[in-house]
């Protein structure tokens, strides 16, 4: 009996992991080169910025030297509760610049300080279209024209590609870009299938008024992008995907700094899965599921590895096959992101590694939300080291 129950689990979860496998070859073959549109759409690019002075100036220059009409878009850095020179940060390239402006807040007990940041933001933001930018993120100088030629096409949000800017760091950042990109190719597999595509944080554009008729961004969630994501596809709009152009950023080289921000994402997600599955039944609602529940089937990943346990009862062989197709189409993908971005070929050999210790983390972030333990938003650390 034991051996059926193990078969079934280790079915579904590489049913799973061949279906985001699927995705990923997809999304690997995607090649796109769209118009560029160098004016007409005004934009708001908000940065919630806190303790980030090693890596805020790195971004504004960025940002100050895009290829696009400086009256058409503005850069508001929103400074909270910094402990180093942030604001000083951008207080300086506001002098040099117009078109950039410093908000500070006052310190608040609000779960997601991002989200309040954004919020505040909002207020007094002048553009159609807001744009979010994480402070470590190193955007295309020809992100916003190309990014305005879609709104230009009638777009309601769009999602910037975002690769890892210092995948070389460490062997953990090796490992956290890996992790990255995978999804990243699934993203753009989800676009090109019209599925679900959910915002990530940086490189994320909505149209203002549509995320005003959404009472802005959610200071409750531990992923306010995911939330926003789903509202968005709940009022029949779509995310389109923007793979001509990229935002670089930073993943954590520290392995404390890496459970600490994946505990956040991953519980982040399961907070969304009962949401997911209120109402009726769609193609995007379904894959939206596939999203949110990613942290449950990452879990139990491991039980495929119990079924090398039973390698000889062929009753259960169907199973193993699964599993195999599953572990091959993963090492594939994997073995092509790593020589594209150059990660490390080594690195595409142990992909089952990485997914257990991935198990274990998402194991940790189920068993919190089973228990209810208290959330935590905890923001990303950042080296700048680049």
């Amino acid at each position: 009996m034991l051996e059926y129950i193990i078969a079934t689990l280790a079915a579904i979860v590489s049913e799973w992991g061949i279906y985001n496998a699927s995705l990923a070859l997809l999304g690997l073959a995607v090649k796109e080169s769209n118009p560029r549109l160098n004016g007409g759409i005004t934009f708001t690019l908000i940065v919630p910025a806190k303790n980030e002075e090693k890596v805020l100036g790195r971004l504004l220059e960025r940002l100050a030297h895009q290829q696009y009409d400086k009256d058409s878009y503005e850069v508001l850095v929103v400074e909270d509760s910094s402990a180093d020179r942030t604001y000083e940060v951008c207080e300086g390239y506001a002098r040099s610049y117009q078109n950039i402006r410093c908000m500070k807040l006052p310190p608040s007990k609000v779960l997601n300080g991002k989200s309040r940041a954004i919020n505040e933001a909002l207020k007094v933001a002048r553009g159609n279209v807001i744009g979010i930018m994480d402070a470590d993120s190193v955007p295309s100088l020809d992100l916003l024209s190309s990014v305005a030629a879609r709104f230009a096409k009638g777009a309601v949000a769009a999602q910037v590609k975002v690769l890892p800017l210092n995948a070389r760091e460490s062997l953990v950042a090796r490992l956290a870009a890996l992790e990255e990109l995978l999804y990243e190719y699934t993203l753009m597999g989800r676009a090109r299938l019209g599925l679900f595509v959910r915002l990530e944080g940086t490189g994320s554009f909505v149209l203002k008024d549509v995320i005003n008729s959404l009472n802005g961004f959610n200071e409750n969630a531990l992923t306010e992008d995911a939330d926003l994501s789903y509202k968005i596809y709940s009022m029949g709009y779509r995310v389109e995907y923007v793979n001509d152009v990229a935002v670089m950023k930073e993943v954590v080289p520290r392995f404390s700094w890496l459970v600490k921000q994946r505990l956040r994402w991953y519980r982040g997600n399961l907070e969304l899965i009962s949401t997911s599955i209120k109402g009726g039944l769609n193609l995007w609602k379904l894959d939206s599921l596939m999203t949110f529940a990613s942290p449950v089937m990452t879990a139990l990943y491991p039980v495929t590895s119990l079924l090398g346990l039973y390698a000889y009862d062929f009753q259960i062989l169907w199973a193993e096959v699964i599993a195999s197709v599953a572990g091959f189409m993963a090492f594939i993908v994997a073995l092509v992101i790593t020589r594209r971005h150059m990660i490390g070929l080594p690195f595409a050999f142990i992909t089952p590694i990485l997914m257990n210790l991935l198990a274990g983390l998402n194991a940790m972030a189920v068993l919190m939300e089973v228990r209810g333990a208290k959330k935590v938003w905890v923001k990303t650390e950042r080296s700048g080291a680049l």
